[in-house]
């Protein structure tokens, strides 16, 4: 196989992408796939392992897509910083994007195009969108929320992919805290299934929004870990996994049209704290859900009628595995049921990030050894006092 390629098999809706061999010269961040690892906010400064996305390595990055945000903890570094993939899967022009169909049209196949970039979110490799504060949370996904509008004004570019993996078991090639944007010349499947469920029930139910009735359902069922006037976060009815978060826009079908993205990534963040402190920061992938303009189906009404853009997290426990895909038929058997997860995550919802704890124990550390050094300053000045009193008498009385 000399070039790379999507493969597309039209009876079961399943998409794959060949790549030409190994990715060669790509960086892996983990020793191993079974790699216990520290948590994230008590590792080493810098890894042990080489690391692109580290600020010393900079010249190994491609070139910047947009200027570097400044992180507004630390000005002098770069919170956010965009470039394209050096190692894409997708490695064809999108003005590429062809489909050969085959085999009397139950295959088809293209080019492996598309366009793949980078947010390297953090200039520390000790962070993760858990450990953000809410200014540079906001930062980022209004950072994502920009080249998600870029990507979609690409040619050919019928969906737009937003997403991370955050832990070896997840996928991840790095520790190093980054998102993906992937503009794709097709919906993904399972993404397009679900946008017909929705885009259906519009039509033959009153033409009511399923999300109106999802969010109603997990407050009935005391689901629901945050809600605001615009955002909306619960564990599902159903699970991938156990503790899977949806967290869900109330008014926007797409995160480009999004009003309240402070609310969101606001939420995202605390989201994320609680699986973090529950599970001692478990591997995940979370991944934007959207419509887009580009559907293949037609639908009377906008997709703003009928569909909300939402983020699906879902975590790797340290010691899980996908067991149940094969054996029990397309569905995982889940440890609890998602009214205990949603009470368990709850408890964690005023915690504090462990960063910011650090941040906070270090500054009352350096008031508290600034008090002793004045509080010693004023006695041995007190002292000094005495002395030259006692100095005094002494001198009076000879």
């Amino acid at each position: 196989m000399e070039v790379s390629s999507l493969r597309f098999d039209l009876c079961t809706n399943v998409v794959s992408c060949h790549t030409a061999g190994q990715l060669k010269g790509k960086p892996r961040g983990f020793a191993s796939k079974q790699q216990t690892t520290l948590l994230t906010h008590l590792r080493p400064l810098t890894s042990p392992r080489y690391n692109p996305f580290a600020l010393e390595n900079a010249k190994d990055l491609t070139a910047f897509i947009q200027p570097p945000t400044p992180d507004p903890c630390c000005p002098s570094k770069p919170l956010l910083r965009v470039i394209s993939n050096k190692f894409p899967a997708l490695k064809g022009s999108l003005s590429n994007a062809r489909m050969h169909t085959l085999h009397a049209g139950t295959a088809a196949n293209m080019i492996a195009c598309g366009f793949q970039e980078v947010c390297i979110s953090h200039w520390s490799w000790r962070s993760c969108q858990a450990l953000m504060t809410r200014e540079q949370m906001i930062l980022l996904w209004e950072t994502l929320r920009t080249r998600c509008v870029v990507n979609c004004a690409k040619e050919n570019a019928v969906y737009v992919q937003v997403m991370e993996n955050h832990g070896v078991r997840s996928g991840a090639s790095l520790p190093h805290p980054h998102s993906q944007i992937l503009a794709l010349p097709f919906v993904p499947p399972d993404q397009m299934s679900r946008l017909q469920i929705a885009a259906s029930w519009h039509q033959t139910h009153n033409a009511r929004n399923i999300f109106d009735h999802v969010m109603d359902g997990a407050r009935d069922d005391n689901r629901v870990l945050l809600e605001t006037q615009h955002a909306i976060a619960f564990v599902p009815y159903a699970q991938n996994r156990s503790y899977e978060i949806w967290v869900v826009s109330k008014t926007s079908p797409d995160m480009r049209d999004e009003e309240y993205m402070d609310e969101m990534a606001d939420m995202i963040r605390k989201c994320l704290l609680m699986l973090y402190c529950h599970l001692d920061d478990p591997d995940y992938n979370s991944i934007v859900r959207q419509s887009t303009e580009s559907l293949s189906f037609q639908t009377a009404s906008p997709a703003k009628d009928w569909y909300r853009w939402h983020v699906v997290i879902t975590q790797h426990g340290k010691r899980s595995r996908w067991a149940g895909i094969k054996g029990y038929g397309d569905f995982v058997p889940v440890n609890g049921t998602p009214e205990e997860h949603a009470e368990q995550l709850r408890e964690h919802s005023e915690v504090c990030s462990p960063l910011q704890l650090s941040a906070t124990e270090k500054e009352t550390s350096t008031l508290r050894v600034s008090s002793d050094i004045k509080q010693g300053r004023i006695i041995a000045a007190g002292f000094g006092v005495v002395m030259l009193a006692c100095e005094l008498v002494l001198s009076l009385l000879q």
